[in-house]
């Protein structure tokens, strides 16, 4: 696994830090399209969601939210941990059905406390076909 470090970046209420977030996975992928999960305690992770949305329209490369590809990203939002419900580890695995080591991690920090942080894997056919759970708050619908 290959850690990649980040500058500490803004805060992550503002627009900036999605802008970055979003701009260094598009970086990090040098081959073509991708796909990614994002995750956040309350399930929505719109900010996350928008900026992916919007970068790759600007980038003009597809990628593909909530599905598995050979490169998938995960945005992980940081876990105050009051819902016991609301648990990354247990998204990855159970939900994404992902268990393998990262290809790539990095993560963000600002002057308070650390925040989003962000893995890459390269996934291969049987790990691509072994479903997500399709019950995945996987829009930005309700916004």
């Amino acid at each position: 696994m290959k850690y990649m470090s980040s500058p500490p970046t803004t805060h992550e209420f503002h627009w900036k830090f999605y802008r970055q977030l979003a701009g260094d996975v598009f970086s990090s992928n040098n081959q073509g399209g991708f796909s990614y999960f994002a995750f956040s305690p309350d399930q929505y992770a719109y900010q996350a969601k928008y900026a992916m949305r919007y970068f790759s329209q600007e980038q003009n490369i597809q990628t593909l939210p909530f599905q598995k590809s050979a490169i998938t990203y995960l945005m992980i939002a940081p876990n105050d941990n009051t819902n016991p419900w609301a648990n990354e580890e247990c998204w990855q695995k159970e939900q994404l059905k992902i268990t393998k080591q990262p290809d790539l991690f990095w993560t963000y920090s600002t002057d308070q406390f650390e925040s989003y942080s962000v893995k890459k894997f390269s996934l291969n056919q049987e790990e691509i076909e072994n479903e997500s759970d399709p019950n995945l708050v996987n829009g930005i619908q309700f916004r």
